[in-house]
């Protein structure tokens, strides 16, 4: 009896272990991966960026456009700002798409739930502005940053294709020992623009958000004529020397999920500091889609690992 008893709790626990909210659950099933299709680039950032407009900004969040470093950016700050730590967080979209504006409210969020400054940086656009475009600004902001707001420490923050960005301006700040961060997060890690992991293939039919059709196409307008595994274009083939301890949060679903166990080995072979965590059930970059549990979870985990 014992023994069916003890069976049944360890039953509980495993299957509570892999469950996920209702609200999560709700969010992920209307997920649909976007098909690379022949919808002009400029329509579908007019319609992400008039979606995002309708979304109010969370209360007690206040919003402004400042220029740092002579780059246009979005100021996130709460009314009761608890630490002069600022954030500069750089989004995912392809390095095609996305905006600070359509990252407003998970960067207002997010100075809200940790008490401090966000700085998201609206970086230039391919194919407009391919390589090194996006690194040159993002690069300038990060060299003005302390000065800008006479901080001590300043973190780097990014989703997406957003980190390639967070960890090639890392690798360029790193002989630096002014400017330089005292901590890095990144949410579910595009980091290999030739798309050479395994589990681009093993996750194919799992993931819920991202189409590596699409990816493939995003990867080609931001690169040009330059060879995918530069360094500065796909850092998972850089060598880290001086890496700030970092987190990094993906989903089991993803197909980027092995570009984030790959960085965490490499991080670990250079001397680093990596807190790898993966979820289970939910999808790519899921902290941004909005107040449900594993969202706030995650804030936690960003704001423990900052602070602490």
């Amino acid at each position: 009896m014992e023994y069916v008893q003890d069976a049944l709790k360890l039953f509980v626990i495993l299957t509570t272990k892999h469950m996920i909210s209702p609200a999560a659950k709700a969010i992920r099933e209307t997920l649909v991966r976007e098909p690379l299709d022949d919808t002009p680039l400029n329509h579908k950032r007019e319609q992400w960026e008039a979606s995002s407009r309708l979304v109010p900004t969370p209360t007690g969040a206040n919003v402004q456009k400042v220029k740092v470093g002579g780059v246009a950016c979005l100021l996130c700050e709460p009314d009761h700002l608890n630490t002069n730590t600022v954030i500069v967080y750089f989004h995912g979209g392809g390095l095609v798409e996305g905006s600070a504006e359509t990252f407003r409210v998970w960067t207002s969020r997010m100075a809200l739930h940790l008490g401090c400054r966000v700085v998201s940086v609206d970086y230039r656009l391919a194919p407009e502005y391919p390589y090194p475009a996006a690194l040159n600004d993002v690069l300038a902001v990060c060299n003005a940053l302390p000065a800008y707001f006479d901080c001590e420490s300043w973190c780097i923050g990014a989703d997406s294709t957003g980190c390639i960005l967070a960890l090639s301006a890392i690798l360029k700040l790193s002989g630096s020992n002014r400017i330089f961060p005292s901590r890095a997060f990144l949410l579910s890690p595009s980091i290999d623009l030739s798309f050479s992991s395994a589990s681009i293939k093993t996750n194919a039919g799992s993931d819920r958000v991202v189409s590596l059709d699409v990816a493939r196409h995003c990867a080609k307008l931001y690169a040009g004529e330059h060879d995918l595994r530069n360094p500065d274009i796909s850092p998972l083939f850089a060598d880290f020397q001086r890496i700030p301890p970092m987190l990094v949060l993906v989903d089991d679903s993803e197909i980027l999920l092995d570009d984030a166990k790959r960085l965490k080995q490499k991080l670990i072979e250079s001397g680093g500091v990596v807190d790898l965590r993966v979820s289970h059930g939910l999808w790519h970059v899921w902290p941004a889609w909005g107040e449900f549990p594993e969202s706030i979870n995650a804030l936690d985990d960003i704001k423990q690992h900052i602070f602490t």
